[in-house]
């Protein structure tokens, strides 16, 4: 049972931050109509954008992407707590019990 209650509070954690990073609802082409895009897609976007251009990047262009890098290392920041807080004590606990350890690469 711990190993269970652990691994889905680490499960819901993991969602909560991909989910800011990526649009997870988007599972087909018309879900972009109902479902705001994610930092990925936005971050995609703006790219396209100044590599179609033939001039510089607008300071809006600057600017949103300056937003957006920063919500990015936030959930990224997120990801590193996680990793070095959370699953240690978590593989740590399935060694007691001698599940086999997580791989993470």
């Amino acid at each position: 049972a711990r190993v269970g209650e652990a691994a889905r509070r680490i499960a819901k954690r993991i969602d909560e931050i991909e989910a800011g990073l990526v649009q997870v609802r988007w599972k087909t082409p018309n879900d972009d109509l109902q479902w705001a895009a994610g930092l990925n897609a936005q971050i995609a976007y703006l790219a396209g954008l100044a590599a179609a251009s033939d001039h510089r990047p607008t300071r809006a262009m600057k600017e949103r992407f300056a937003e957006l890098r920063e919500e990015a290392e936030g959930r990224l920041a997120e990801w590193r707590r996680l990793a070095e807080a959370e699953l240690p004590p978590f593989e740590e606990l399935l060694r007691e019990l001698g599940v086999p350890a997580l791989a993470r690469g």
